[in-house]
């Protein structure tokens, strides 16, 4: 059965995954244009997908014999949409999750699952804090978010 095929961010920082999003299973690449099922070590499932030349997405090897990964995906698809508004909105992380969730309508990945990932990335786009005074002004002039 074909899929509809989308390469959204991995759960590890600087990977991408391969979603089917009608079967809801994701696939890791695996060499050159070949991607794996996810439950290939866990479950030995051999499924995979060929991207030819056009860009167009091939399944090769038998049909998946495991559950679908739906939660996994929309975890992966969440975090992200999470990630994006952190960098640009001020607003609490809580805030932000409540109001992704009902427009996504992802209703399988609660808070308590993701929040220590996202107070980690909100962490990481704070500049540090200041060792003197110096530091400090620096800071409230380099970051308008500090002047009020």
């Amino acid at each position: 059965m074909d899929g509809d095929y989308e390469k959204i961010p991995g759960r590890k920082k600087g990977t991408t995954v391969l979603v089917d999003l009608h079967n809801w299973v994701y696939y890791h690449k695996n060499g050159h244009g070949r991607y794996r099922c996810y439950s290939y070590v866990l479950e030995g499932c051999s499924a995979g997908i060929v991207e030819d030349d056009d860009g167009i997405f091939v399944p090769t090897g038998p049909p998946h014999h495991h559950a679908n990964h739906k939660r996994e995906i929309h975890h992966m698809m969440l975090v992200q949409a999470i990630r994006v508004r952190l960098h640009n909105e001020p607003r609490s992380i809580k805030e932000i999750y409540d109001e992704e969730v009902e427009r996504m309508n992802i209703r399988d990945v609660t808070f308590a699952t993701i929040r220590s990932t996202l107070q980690r990335e909100r962490r990481s786009r704070q500049p540090p804090n200041p060792l003197s005074v110096i530091d400090a002004d620096n800071l409230i002039n380099e970051f308008p978010m500090y002047s009020f």
